[in-house]
């Protein structure tokens, strides 16, 4: 299947069924037996789209078959294979889907720094006598040098509330000159 027929501006969309990729170790998304094209170029296309696999238990023996696909990881959760029903050869996959709404109310605090006081920064930095700073061993030095720097971000980037309803079902670095290179 063509990429651009897998992606999607909605970050609520599915795929489920029933694969039968007998090549896949969805353990760590790539193909066992890389000689089979069509199979690499499926955990390809899937990687491309940034689809994420829920699906990481055996659904018949000891493979994955079934697969539940979805361009956020966070649409699905409680992802569990079960018994199979009746005379199926398959067992059963129970999963949660997060609705738009659902994750909709989800925020969390994020460092914005197209507001940071940048300039106070620099002042810290430029008032410092860094040859006294960076006395003692590198890894002690390190520390010194990383506690310093958190310490401004916390005092001088101020932080503000990110909705997950605001996203379009994208990682947060995957802007559109990285999508489009």
């Amino acid at each position: 299947m063509a990429p651009s027929k897998l992606q999607s501006s909605r970050p609520s969309l599915y795929i489920l069924g029933d694969f039968n990729c007998t090549e896949i170790d969805w353990q760590v998304g790539a193909t066992c037996h890389p000689h089979n094209q069509s199979t690499v170029e499926f955990v390809q296309t899937i990687e491309d789209c940034f689809y994420t696999q829920h699906v990481l238990s055996p659904t018949r023996g000891s493979s994955i078959l079934d697969i539940a696909l979805s361009r956020d990881p966070e649409l699905v959760s409680n992802d569990n294979v079960l018994h199979s029903l009746d005379n199926s050869d398959h067992n059963t996959i129970s999963f949660t889907v997060h609705s738009r709404g659902d994750y909709g109310i989800i925020s969390k605090m994020v460092r914005d720094f197209k507001r940071g006081k940048f300039d106070q920064i620099n002042n810290v930095l430029s008032s410092i006598d860094w040859d006294t700073f960076l006395t003692g061993t590198a890894e002690r030095c390190c520390g010194r040098f990383t506690d310093l720097l958190l310490q401004m971000v916390d005092k001088y980037i101020p932080l503000k509330a990110v909705s997950k309803g605001k996203t379009v079902g994208k990682p947060i670095w995957m802007t559109y000159k990285a999508k489009n290179c």
